[in-house]
């Protein structure tokens, strides 16, 4: 991956620009940058970071030395007034006033310790002790600006001088995240006399109180904060309004235009960055199979690994005893067009498909494939943090991701146990390709790289190579056809390199009596890898799929060529095989050669594995009410228009 760095005097200014490019999937959490870089912006930056950072906090005291001018300490809220102010600026009390008695305990359940309302966090422990309740506002700076108070005023025998822009200046108070702006706020805070303010709380909704409690968390390094606006599908670059600047009451940090972005690059926040900048897409958003049942598909990830042997004899490279292609199941195609748009909107990701099909079509551009047999392919969700290869190969064939690491194992033991016969023909191919760009590789690179190759297989979340797809193609004994974009560019449409993970991967180390002819299909877009899964139709198709096998069973025609009728290369051939690949092609898959003339694998999918089914089937449950639920709507609609 790459280092991505914000630099430059108007870096303010790039990144609303650079938001429309992080929104497309792995971008960064697809492997596209492995670190975010971002520089002092401003002297403000550089004032607030250097006094977060200061071996000795200053110790406050009733006298200012900086401006020689005395103040006094309110007696029931203890803020520290200029001398000549004749009321406390944040409660009102009288100046010398005996306070007022105590509040009664229910008061007292929703008003903040005074020991700790003015403490910043000095931990991340005690960040994350408020994980359970987002940053929120201020009470006191609230009940300044419903007065109309101005707490960035010069010293005026009105109002006070000492203003604190810095992060440690807004504070923290518990509220939940999907209560109303009723019961977001304390109740203490929300006793103001300015209606303006009031309105302006009333009218806020709930996703409205996430963003101001982001907006609060990124300056708190509350990420938690952060997290939960995300997971609401939140907008990104939202933009920071008046009302919502008037409710925070910190002109000094919060101004109108402002964005969670702006706000984590001013007070060098890396981590949230980073979090802002991954892909929109997250688990909130998808409802996948494996989380309507995460214990049966716990169960199936044991299954997986249960299935996975070490093959005995000279080469001892794992693979999969039992051969499984997930599908998504036909009932959805029963559903109404609403539920099935749920439903798929749900597993598919829209953003990889979206740059799959435009432009110059990668996949699912034959109108014949598509609509007269049937074979829609779909790219499956999966995680973007290193691990997408694997996610992709299980959900491919079990419907579940790689989450405990199984697959993963598996593929860096068959490296290194089997590097004798998987080295010679990594190597043959590395020259290959150097040779072509015009530059040789001496043994010592080799083994070098190669060394570095068995690494990341071996360490969790890093992005794998084409050796690995090649390697998984074994551990599945079946072929892997990958379909993939040819050329990746940046946000502005420049092309940035080319790469070469499309084409097909034989398992041909193994005998082909050894292996299934039935291909697995991916797909790579930028740094990412998908499962490419079918939704089998009720229909026959054109060469009889349903005929002569049961019902349970589905096939789908996988191109091998592209759109331009190029067939895909074979990839990790020897230089005895080159020449051969329409044989190879033959011997170690179906091939059908359609109407048109296109040529196609045939993949077929058996029966699925009985907790797969299961699981498949517990998923639907939710969807099924769904439907029957606006089919209960429609009938009684239309009888009352009768």
């Amino acid at each position: 991956g790459a280092v991505l760095e914000l630099s430059g005097d108007s870096i303010l200014d790039y990144v609303p620009r650079h938001l429309d490019y992080v929104a497309s999937p792995g971008a960064v959490g697809g492997g596209m940058y492995d670190e975010i870089r971002v520089p002092h912006h401003s002297q403000h930056a550089r004032d607030s970071t250097s006094n977060r950072s200061s071996a000795k906090p200053r110790k406050k005291s009733s006298v200012d030395n900086r401006s020689g001018q005395r103040k006094w300490k309110c007696s029931k809220c203890t803020y520290e007034n200029w001398a000549r102010a004749g009321k406390c600026i944040m409660c009102q009390t009288t100046k010398n006033k005996t306070p007022s008695p105590p509040m009664s305990d229910s008061e007292t359940s929703h008003s903040p310790n005074p020991a700790t309302k003015h403490r910043h966090p000095s931990s991340p422990s005690e960040n994350a002790n408020s994980s359970s309740s987002l940053a929120s506002l201020s009470s006191s700076s609230l009940h300044a600006r419903s007065l109309g108070i101005n707490s960035n005023q010069p010293p005026s025998s009105a109002s006070p001088a000492h203003t604190d822009s810095s992060p440690s200046a807004v504070h923290l108070i518990p509220c939940t995240a999907a209560g109303t702006s009723t019961d977001v706020l304390p109740s203490s805070s929300l006793k103001s006399t300015s209606n303006e303010v009031r309105q302006i709380r009333n009218r806020l909704s709930s996703s409205d109180w996430l963003f101001i409690n982001a907006c609060l968390g990124v300056v708190n390094e509350d990420v938690p904060a952060v997290k939960a606006y995300l997971r609401g599908e939140g907008d990104r670059a939202r933009q920071l309004g008046r009302d919502e600047c008037l409710l925070l009451g910190q002109p000094s940090i919060f101004s109108v235009g402002s964005t969670l972005v702006h706000l984590a690059i001013r007070y060098q926040r890396s981590d949230i960055l980073s979090l802002l900048l991954t892909p929109a897409s997250s688990d909130a958003r998808k409802r996948l199979p494996s989380q309507s049942n995460p214990d049966l598909a716990t169960s199936i990830r044991e299954e997986v690994g249960r299935c996975l042997k070490q093959h005995k004899g000279q080469w001892p490279c794992y693979s999969f005893t039992h051969i499984s292609t997930f599908t998504l199941p036909t009932e959805i195609r029963r559903f109404c067009v609403a539920v099935q748009k749920k439903v798929l909107d749900g597993v598919v990701d829209r953003e990889v498909e979206k740059e799959l099909e435009e432009g110059t079509p990668i996949i699912n551009w034959s109108s014949e494939l598509v609509d007269d047999m049937g074979c829609y392919l779909y790219p499956l969700w999966n995680r973007t943090a290193g691990d997408c290869l694997l996610d992709s190969v299980l959900q491919a064939t079990w419907g579940v991701m790689d989450r405990d690491g199984t697959l993963r194992r598996a593929l860096a033991d068959s490296l290194v146990d089997g590097a004798s016969l998987f080295y010679k023909r990594w190597k043959e191919e590395e020259q290959r390709q150097a040779h072509l760009q015009g530059y040789s590789l001496g043994e010592d690179q080799l083994r070098q790289d190669w060394a570095a190759v068995l690494a990341l297989a071996d360490q969790k979340r890093k992005s794998l190579e084409q050796i690995h797809v090649f390697a998984l193609a074994h551990v599945l004994r079946r072929p892997v056809v990958v379909y993939g974009v040819k050329v990746v560019k940046n946000f502005r449409g420049e092309n940035l390199g080319f790469v070469n993970f499309e084409g097909v991967y034989l398992p041909l180390i193994w005998e082909k009596k050894f292996c299934s002819k039935s291909p697995v299909a991916l797909a790579y877009t930028r740094g990412h890898f998908s499962a490419l899964v079918s939704l089998p139709s009720s229909q026959t198709n054109e060469v009889g799929a349903w005929s002569n096998r049961s019902c349970d069973s589905h096939v789908s025609y996988l191109p091998l060529v592209d759109s331009e009728g190029r067939q895909f290369p074979l990839h990790f051939i020897s230089e005895e095989e080159i020449g051969c690949e329409e044989r190879l092609l033959k011997q170690y898959c179906e091939c059908h050669v359609t109407k048109t003339g296109i040529l196609t694998a045939v993949q077929e999918a058996g029966c699925p594995h009985s907790l797969v089914s299961q699981l498949v089937d517990e998923w639907l449950d939710r969807y099924r009410r769904m439907d029957k639920r606006r089919e209960a709507a429609a009938c009684s609609n239309y009888d009352s228009d009768s």
